[in-house]
C-alpha cells in the first residue's frame, strides 16, 4: 500500500503550480500522473483510502510519496482527516501576501470563468477570496495536531525571487538530493489574464471539471498537451487593485498578519505595503 509521506497544503495563488512542476523533476519524487490535485481530504473523503490509494500505485519503490492540493490549508476538516490518516506526513505551506493572494484569485476566475465583475462584487459574492488569506487560524489547526518539525512554511514573495534556494531547502525538508531537480528555475506559471473568449473558455474548463469527476483524466491532460487553453487567447493582464481598495485590504488583514508575524517569529511588513509585491 502507497501512501503520501508529504503533503503541500496551498495558499491557492501561491506557487504551487511551479512547485508541482519542479518536484515531478525530481527522480526520487513521485507525484500523482494524472491529476494535480486530488481533494482528497476536503472533496473525495468519503471515497475512502482506496481510492485515494489508487493515485499512488505507479510510485517507484523508495521513492518520496506526495500531493499537492491548495484547499488543504483553507479547509477547517482538513487537518483532523490527515493526522488520522498520515499522521507522520510532512507538511509544506506557501503563504503569499493576502491582498495579492485574493486578487490573484479573482484574475483566476476572470481568466478560467469568464468572471466580469468587480473585484469588489466578486469578494462580496464569494467570501472565501478573502477568508483564504488569514493563514494564523489556518495553521494553528495544523500546529495544534503535527509537530513544527513536521512543517514547513515558505513565503511566495522568497521564493518568487529565489527559487533554486527554495527548492533546496524543501529538498532537505523532504529528505531528497537538493541537485535533483531537472529545468529551468523560472518561477512564474500559471498567470491569470483576460481570454479573447471568456464564454468558450468557461465552458470547456466546466466540461474539464466533469471529466475529472468521473475519473476520464486523460482527456483533459490531453486537451493540455495539444495546447487547448492558449486557443482562447489573450485579451491581456487583469488591471492591479486600485490603490484604495489596496489599502482597504491592507487593513483588513492588519490583525492577522500581526498575529502570523508572532506564529512564525517572521517580519511580514511586506504584507503592509500600498504597493503590489514585486516578485
Amino acid at each position: 500500500m502507497s501512501l503520501p509521506d508529504f503533503l503541500v497544503l496551498g495558499a491557492q495563488r501561491a506557487g504551487t503550480t511551479w512547485l508541482d512542476r519542479r518536484l515531478r523533476s525530481h527522480p526520487a519524487i513521485y507525484l500523482p500522473a494524472r491529476r494535480k490535485e486530488l481533494h482528497y481530504f476536503d472533496a473525495h473523503y468519503a471515497l475512502g483510502a482506496s481510492w485515494y490509494e489508487r493515485f499512488f500505485e505507479d510510485a517507484k519503490a523508495g521513492a518520496r510519496i506526495g500531493e499537492i492540493t491548495p484547499k488543504y490549508l483553507y479547509d477547517p476538516q482538513v487537518p483532523a482527516r490527515i493526522h488520522a490518516d498520515l499522521p507522520h506526513a510532512r507538511l509544506v505551506a506557501i503563504l503569499r501576501s493576502p491582498v495579492d493572494r485574493a486578487h490573484s484569485q479573482y484574475a483566476l476566475a476572470v481568466r478560467d470563468d469568464g468572471e466580469k465583475r468587480t473585484f469588489v462584487e466578486y469578494a462580496a459574492a464569494f467570501p472565501d477570496v478573502l477568508e483564504r488569506g488569514c493563514y494564523a487560524e489556518q495553521l494553528d489547526r495544523y500546529f495544534a495536531r503535527f509537530s513544527r518539525e513536521q512543517m514547513l512554511v515558505l513565503l511566495f514573495e522568497e521564493v518568487m525571487a529565489r527559487p533554486e534556494e527554495a527548492l533546496e531547502h524543501i529538498a532537505r525538508f523532504l529528505g531528497v538530493d537538493p541537485d535533483g531537480f531537472a529545468g529551468s528555475g523560472e518561477a512564474r506559471v500559471n498567470e491569470s489574464y483576460r481570454p479573447q473568449f471568456p464564454r468558450a473558455r468557461a465552458a470547456a474548463r466546466q466540461v474539464g471539471v466533469f471529466l475529472r469527476r468521473h475519473d476520464l483524466d486523460w482527456i483533459v491532460n490531453a486537451a493540455k498537451e495539444l495546447g487547448m487553453p492558449e486557443m482562447f487567447g489573450n485579451a491581456g493582464r487583469v488591471p492591479p487593485l486600485a490603490g484604495a481598495q489596496r489599502l482597504v485590504l491592507v487593513e483588513h488583514f492588519a490583525s492577522d498578519v500581526a498575529r502570523l508575524e508572532r506564529l512564525l517569529d517572521r517580519d511580514l511588513s511586506h504584507w503592509t505595503s500600498p504597493e503590489p509585491a514585486r516578485s
